[in-house]
């Protein structure tokens, strides 16, 4: 082979391996964000999204009077209130609800890793 051929041939190797190695051994495969809200008088306008498995749901941020937190509810987990920081499960996956707990006007975020 020519040393034309070798040079190509290493940079192409070297891209095949740059590639390969793009994403890290575990890593999620999506990362997404949802935001509820509550308006003052109670209206509640809640959100729902598909989930996987072994993932995880972060309340990102609560807003309101009192303390308000990200109000989730999961196929597997049931019902579960989460401040902002907190992290729960997506469990066997499936759906995930999100309210807002709290009272007045309020808006939570959560990000989900699955």
């Amino acid at each position: 082979m020519t040393m034309k051929v070798l040079r190509l041939l290493s940079a192409a190797a070297s891209i095949v391996l740059v590639i390969g190695c793009s994403a890290s051994p575990g890593s999620s495969g999506r990362s997404r964000d949802f935001k509820s809200t509550t308006e003052p008088y109670g209206n509640r306008h809640p959100v729902k999204a598909d989930i996987n498995a072994n993932g995880t749901i972060t309340c990102v941020s609560a807003m309101g009077k009192g303390t308000p937190a990200c109000y989730i509810n999961t196929t597997s987990g049931g019902y579960q209130v989460v401040t902002a920081g907190q992290s729960v499960s997506t469990g066997t996956g499936g759906t995930m609800i999100l309210a807002c707990q709290g009272s007045g006007a309020l808006a939570c975020v959560v990000n989900i890793k699955d």
